[in-house]
């Protein structure tokens, strides 16, 4: 008689257990860096920078947001490692001109991240998106006033500067640079300079340098999106090809799954 009540004490505990409400921390961009690991994890509604040096692990950025932009789910992104400094993207959530910014943490500084050039970048309302690593970030960036164009960035205020604007014009005429990768002395991508569609581009990084075009590749004009009379892909932003924004397979869900469970994920318009 005293194991069966022994047994039904046991049973009865682990339906307790099995009932007892998950917190779920959905560490995601995991990222080595200054000897240490970086991540973003959700807590109290904001997806914020952490890092683990093998035995602690510290929130490094506290940035707080109002109750309406935490519908929204505000977020750290993107962590991406070039030359001993990790950069990150911050979305606010509240979806205006300056809510998705870029900022950078150098190696062995102790004093926070610090954002790039807060008077010029995010002020499109775009996030910086398809980032490459090679020493100097490249990257894809509204300024408000040229449309998203190709970037360059040293992690300074002076040193982050757009390259060429591709697609001259108003803030909606878009380059969309994206999918870049490095290939001897140039960085190879694929843009849009509003006559000859989406194509294959060069450039060697320099302000007032060489960004040309490699070759007019789709020389038909038809196609099931046109852009200045020539054929272009049906993609009109390059968030569908942006490596560094998207999330790691292991934190791909869907958004409404995302945000009930508090997991940090890219906003909308950065996916």
């Amino acid at each position: 008689m005293e194991d069966r009540r022994h047994r039904g004490r046991h049973r009865a505990g682990r339906r307790h257990h099995r009932g007892r409400p998950a917190s779920n921390a959905f560490p995601a961009y995991l990222t080595a860096f200054d000897n240490k690991l970086y991540f973003v994890t959700t807590i109290g509604g904001i997806g914020q920078l952490w890092s683990f040096d093998g035995t602690t692990a510290t929130q490094v950025t506290h940035f707080s947001e109002s109750a309406g932009n935490l519908a929204n789910n505000p977020s750290v992104f993107g962590l991406l490692v070039s030359n001993n400094k990790l950069y990150f993207d911050y979305f606010t959530g509240a979806f205006d001109g300056t809510s998705q910014q870029l900022y950078t943490l150098d190696t062995g500084v102790a004093l926070g991240a610090h954002l790039i050039a807060p008077s010029h970048l995010g002020q499109g309302g775009a996030p910086p998106t398809s980032r490459t690593s090679t020493g100097t970030l490249y990257f894809t960036q509204s300024d408000g006033v040229h449309g998203s164009e190709l970037w360059k960035s040293n992690g300074t205020d002076a040193g982050t500067v757009m390259i060429k604007d591709i697609n001259p014009g108003d803030n909606n005429s878009n380059s969309n640079p994206y999918d870049f990768v490095k290939m001897g002395s140039w960085i190879y991508f694929v843009a849009l300079d509003g006559t000859h569609g989406f194509e294959l581009w060069k450039t060697d990084g320099l302000v007032g340098g060489t960004t040309e075009m490699v070759k007019d590749i789709n020389t038909t004009a038809s196609g099931p999106f046109t852009e200045g009379g020539r054929s272009s892909p049906a993609r009109t932003s390059p968030s569908s090809a942006t490596r560094s924004i998207s999330p790691p397979p292991t934190a791909r869900a869907s958004a409404s799954t995302a945000a009930s469970c508090g997991r940090p994920t890219a906003p909308r318009s950065a996916r």
